[in-house]
């Protein structure tokens, strides 16, 4: 995996150093012509293991008890070792090199699990991002129904777990996660700190993230149904991107600010608009997001977040046939 260095920075602030705006270069296992289900041929219970290089014997024991894992356990694992000089290849364009730093300690394990499980993540001595973080950025990457864990032997920025997680989903299920939907989950821990950082609270920036996600991903599919007059995901990709004006996305966040009880700064609302461009173009399931990453959308709920349309969204259509059953009897008013 792609680790980080020894030195402790404060929660989210190391998020904040040095990163650039753009494309980021991950390894050529992730490759942007990927289709399809990454978990047709994946056996429940498989694992993937990914281990800082820079680890020493006595510290590789620490890190894999953080990882429920033995010796023996590796020997049937694929393992996947990741050295500083790797982290510095991908990750100098976008990180000051002293948040890198010159040692790969941070490890992951990712166990697949059957279909509902969704995505579930702990963290052990990673300073910077939370469980909720990691799980909302996975299930953009397009990772499915996995267990996560990450550790380290005492406390690390962490800042490129992300990139070690999807690499070792890549290499459990045998096929690699789409490079563009990694990007974008890279770049949305990336926002998603940055915003813990100005409101002062990691799990909220995540919820804000969550919601603002959700509602571009609804909007994707009320505009591609429009337009194709399916309601298929594949359509109108490019129309629901290029529609998403600052004013709509401002109204998206406003919204989901005043709901969750966050005020942001312009400079922050701008670094949400600019990861929802990048969000709109992936075209995601709405469903899909929430059923990977429930945990969090469940707390939207409770803040009277409801996003998307499924079995649980019983309000949801409930409000949606009482407009229905309005706008008829406004109709039949007109008619006399």
């Amino acid at each position: 995996m792609i680790c980080s260095n020894r030195r402790k920075i404060g929660p989210v602030l190391a998020l904040c150093m040095g990163l650039a705006a753009g494309t980021m270069a991950f390894p050529l296992s992730v490759r942007a012509d990927a289709v399809g289900d990454a978990r047709a041929s994946v056996t429940e219970g498989s694992t993937c293991v990914s281990l800082g290089a820079d680890l020493t014997d006595d510290q590789k024991a620490v890190v894999l008890g953080f990882l429920g894992l033995t010796e023996e356990d590796l020997a049937k694992d694929t393992v996947v070792t990741v050295t500083n000089e790797e982290e510095h290849k991908y990750l100098d364009s976008y990180l000051d090199t002293s948040v890198i730093g010159d040692a790969s300690y941070s490890s992951s394990r990712v166990t697949a699990k059957g279909d509902g499980y969704g995505i579930q993540v702990t963290t052990q001595n990673i300073t910077y991002c939370t469980s909720e973080m990691y799980q909302n950025a996975l299930a953009t990457a397009g990772v499915q129904n996995a267990e996560v864990a990450v550790a380290a032997p005492f406390d690390v920025t962490g800042t490129a777990a992300l990139v070690g997680m999807t690499e070792a989903y890549s290499k459990m299920t045998g096929e690699a996660l789409k490079a563009e939907n990694v990007n974008t989950a890279a770049d949305e821990l990336v926002t998603t700190g940055k915003i813990a950082e100005e409101i002062k609270d990691p799990l909220k920036a995540s919820e804000l993230i969550a919601a603002v996600k959700g509602a571009v991903a609804d909007r994707n599919a009320a505009e591609s149904t429009d337009s194709s007059g399916s309601s298929g995901q594949d359509a109108g990709t490019s129309s629901a991107s290029e529609n998403l004006s600052d004013d709509a996305l401002n109204q998206i966040i406003d919204e989901a600010c005043q709901k969750l009880g966050i005020t942001l700064t312009d400079q922050g609302k701008g670094e949400i608009r600019d990861l929802m461009r990048k969000f709109a173009g992936l075209n995601l399931n709405t469903d899909e997001l929430k059923n990977q990453a429930s945990s969090l959308y469940d707390k939207l709920a409770s803040h009277g977040i409801n996003i998307g349309l499924n079995k649980t969204d019983s309000m949801t259509i409930f409000d949606r046939l009482m407009d229905y059953i309005k706008q008829f009897q406004s109709w039949l008013k007109g008619l006399s």
